[in-house]
């Protein structure tokens, strides 16, 4: 169809791309076994459902309804990092740690699509440096899950939207999808 679906991507910006995943688990995990130092109100639950899921304890279907009506695919994506990294709250807190820091990745592509590169270092700077990026970062619900689908998903829309791909599209829509399945507020992709 004459579309051109090749992504751009120089050196440069995989080098940043890179550091920016580094950095952000560097500050998002810095003292993440004692900072918060007690778990939020409903946020054990989330930690005793993939510490079962870890050891075997419970064993609910992929799609079935997790923590307070969630999606239990996000306590499976806990339950992972339990079982890599122990039995403990930072292993629990680090799944959130990550996934936020993965979400650093498609944001700087976001705002370097719309914007330019300067902007894209800016935005991750600046979710580098935002206390409420940190702090929902850092805490066992499964909230952070959702930042990486649907900062993605807005990258794979625009994008498709600008060089008129279908198949981009699909990739969005299907990305949003999977969202869902970490956290139901991703729906809003």
């Amino acid at each position: 169809a004459g579309i051109d679906l090749r992504i751009r991507l120089y050196w440069a910006e995989l080098v940043f791309a890179g550091l920016a995943l580094a950095v952000g688990l560097a500050v998002l995990s810095y003292r993440l076994q004692d900072i918060p130092n007690s778990m939020m109100g409903d946020e054990g639950i989330f930690y005793q459902t993939a510490r079962s899921i870890a050891q075997g304890d419970y064993a609910p279907r992929l799609f079935d309804f997790g923590p307070y009506s969630y999606p239990v695919l996000s306590s499976f994506y806990q339950a992972i990092f339990i079982r890599l990294f122990g039995y403990n709250l930072w292993a629990w807190r680090f799944s959130s740690v990550f996934a936020s820091a993965l979400a650093l990745i498609p944001t700087y592509f976001l705002g370097r699509v719309l914007f330019g590169w300067r902007v894209g270092v800016l935005t991750v700077a600046m979710m580098l440096a935002s206390p409420y990026f940190i702090a929902f970062s850092r805490l066992g619900y499964n909230n952070s899950q959702a930042l990486f689908p649907v900062t993605l998903s807005i990258l794979l829309a625009v994008v498709g939207i600008r060089r008129q791909s279908w198949l981009l599209l699909y990739l969005a829509g299907l990305v949003a999808g999977f969202g869902f399945y970490t956290y139901t507020a991703s729906r809003v992709a």
